[in-house]
């Protein structure tokens, strides 16, 4: 296994997964294609970080966060978060997240965004763009990224550390929130 073939970015999403409770969605938004339309998931906030060291955190503004009164999110997550004054619409988060983003530095085009269990976490990362096809499109529009590959850290525990055991387990979250 490759782990250094291709450029490394570090993706980590804050979210609430609804579809298992009767629970209200954050209200519809403008993407940055202009389109109106709403997240599956009640999306808060991302963090990306380069392996040359650039980073972006960006926290969505319209977060119903009444409805979440009572409610481990709201103790978890929201409180977490930083002033309502500092949050970003969806199209500020998505030029933030562009901007961490270079051209390769290998001759093949290939980008790894790793995430820990991150197959929700790249999912949001597309949602932002409108979608999977839509972010590669402007990845390699704008940077010549050919190739976009979605990792999880735990193979990384699993070639230096041999465990997919995290070193220091945190506490445990329920299975609907990330």
């Amino acid at each position: 296994m490759l782990i250094y073939a291709a450029d490394h970015y570090f993706l980590d999403t804050e979210f609430y997964d609804p579809s298992n409770d009767i629970h209200p969605r954050n209200e519809p938004f403008v993407n940055m294609q202009g389109n109106r339309m709403t997240f599956a998931l009640d999306f808060f906030s991302i963090g990306l970080v380069a392996d040359d060291g650039k980073e972006y955190y960006g926290v969505i503004k319209d977060i119903n966060e009444d409805a979440y009164r009572g409610h481990w999110v709201s103790t978890n997550v929201l409180a977490q978060l930083p002033p309502k004054a500092e949050r970003r619409t969806l199209e500020q988060i998505g030029l933030g997240v562009l901007s961490v983003f270079r051209s390769p530095q290998n001759a093949q085009g290939c980008i790894n965004i790793w995430a820990r269990n991150g197959s929700y976490d790249n999912v949001v990362l597309d949602r932002i763009f409108s979608g999977q096809l839509t972010f590669h499109e402007l990845l390699r529009e704008r940077l010549g990224i050919e190739r976009v590959k979605y990792r999880d850290t735990n193979e990384l525990l699993n070639k230096f550390c041999g465990t997919t055991t995290p070193i220091a387990e945190t506490r445990r979250r329920p299975t609907h929130c990330h």
